[in-house]
């Protein structure tokens, strides 16, 4: 288990890439009026105070900090490599199941933020490799999976049973290739619950800093800062958040990987709108989620 790379954006391989080479993400650019209130508060959060002592100023903060990212990121596939490495020496790779994974994102530029939190892909989405004992070609799913799929694939693979209270199915058929069977869990489900953000130890301060009471008051803040959130995306590529304070989001990730548009209000929308709230609500139902989203 490593704890890179999260922040302080810092480390021993901050230079390993050059500031020079460091594209800022396509979606560059704040959360827009129309995306939950929270994403802004945490934008004006890092825009107006040094990010792990760096002051954000210019798209190269942006970049210095990145540039760290990745030296962080850098430090994993190294130690990855070296154990990956000793598998291999010592003959255990034959009869080893690598899986890799993490419990999530960094936005690391995306939206103009930093962190995760947010129900924004680079936020929600994490990497997921599972490599078989000897296995020597390579696939890529756009199958949706979650973490709770991670434990009966474990299971499956080493021949044990799955108990019928294990969530998530299987994946095992997709590591060979073939498809997974059609059933009600064909989605992947990101559940948020509770304060976890940045711009909230600035909202319980006193006074208010002015960039943050120039928006909007303690009080709305944190109502902000609070918001419940389900997500759900689908096998065809739509992703839904029902918000418990009514800032739902729709986004076809096909066309607007970088989530830009949010069609969740947008009357040509309305029939995906309410098919994937059913699919969602259909979903809590099963699992006894009793969190309710706002209509």
């Amino acid at each position: 288990c490593f704890n890179e790379p999260h922040d302080p954006l810092f480390g021993p391989l901050n230079e390993l890439h050059s500031i020079d080479e460091i594209d800022l993400p396509a979606n560059f650019m704040p959360p827009r009026a129309d995306q939950p209130r929270k994403a802004f508060l945490e934008h004006l959060a890092v825009i107006n105070n040094p990010k792990d002592g760096v002051p954000i100023e210019d798209e190269r903060s942006w970049r210095m900090l990145i540039r760290n990212y990745w030296g962080l990121c850098s430090q994993v596939d190294r130690a990855m490599a070296a154990i990956l490495e000793t598998l291999e020496q010592t003959g255990a790779a034959e009869r080893t199941l690598i899986v890799f994974t993490s419990d999530h994102g960094e936005m690391a530029g995306s939206h103009q933020l930093f962190g995760k939190n947010l129900m924004f892909e680079e936020s929600a989405g994490v990497p997921l490799m599972i490599s078989l004992p000897g296995q020597t070609t390579q696939r890529r799913c756009s199958t949706p999976a979650s973490h709770v799929d991670v434990l009966p694939t474990i299971l499956e693979e080493l021949g044990a049973p799955i108990p019928a209270h294990v969530q998530g199915r299987s994946l095992s058929p997709l590591l060979r290739g073939a498809a997974v069977p059609s059933s009600n869990e064909d989605v992947a489900v990101v559940e948020w619950t509770g304060i976890n953000y940045l711009a909230h130890m600035f909202v319980l301060q006193d006074p208010l800093p002015p960039w943050l009471e120039q928006v909007t008051d303690r009080q709305q803040a944190l109502t902000d800062m609070s918001d419940t959130v389900r997500t759900l995306v689908s096998g065809d590529g739509w992703k839904v958040c029902f918000s418990a304070a009514g800032e739902h989001e729709l986004y076809d990730l096909s066309s607007d990987p970088g989530e830009l548009h949010n069609l969740a209000f947008d009357r040509g929308s309305t029939d995906r709108f309410d098919a994937m709230r059913r699919r969602l609500r259909q979903w809590q139902q099963r699992h006894g989620d009793t969190i309710s989203a706002q209509a």
